[in-house]
């Protein structure tokens, strides 16, 4: 696996900043897969850098710095 770093940022609704997170996935990945990933973490409540269960409804910022088509998005 050749790893990528990705930084997130969490946001309550009303756009307020809430944490940050981090994860790794394999740098091969597209940024498509990445970002399903991330919603999918949101969904089950399982986001880097928070409790369990929490950040379901958060806004959350995914930058890919170094990917090889780094583009940040935010999921909401």
């Amino acid at each position: 696996m050749n790893p990528q770093l990705v930084k997130l940022v969490y946001y309550k609704r009303s756009g307020k900043f809430y944490d940050q997170g981090e994860l790794q996935v394999d740098a091969d990945l597209p940024l498509f897969e990445i970002w399903d990933h991330v919603r999918a973490l949101r969904a089950r409540g399982r986001l880097p850098g928070l409790v369990d269960g929490a950040g379901k409804e958060f806004i959350v910022s995914v930058d890919a710095p170094g990917h090889r088509h780094e583009h940040p998005r935010l999921l909401m």
